[in-house]
């Protein structure tokens, strides 16, 4: 029986996910204006000030707009957080003083 309702939501999610409203598929504005997030974190590991591990990144929004957010692991232990302009593909701030 268990193995019934899985098999049931499995097929029900297959019917679903194809009409998925228009939103959830269409990328984001920066991924259509040519925006590389690859090529933007080699011009920073380049830079001494941001060398070190990218532990990730994610999307933040401002009053300006979206934000591209890399968290760096510094040699010295310590992590920083510098700020990409989607747009230009250049660093915008970060978190150093």
């Amino acid at each position: 029986m268990k193995r019934f309702f899985c098999a049931l939501a499995v097929g029900l999610s297959l019917l679903i996910l194809p009409h998925a409203p228009p939103f959830l598929s269409a990328s984001p504005a920066y991924a259509q204006q040519g925006f590389n997030l690859q090529k933007s974190i080699k011009r920073l590991q380049a830079n001494p000030r941001y060398r070190g591990k990218v532990l990730g990144t994610r999307v933040v929004r401002t009053r300006q707009g979206r934000l591209v957010e890399v968290r760096i692991l510094r040699p010295n232990d310590r992590i920083i957080i510098v700020y990409i302009d989607p747009q230009t593909g250049g660093v915008v701030g970060d978190s150093r003083s």
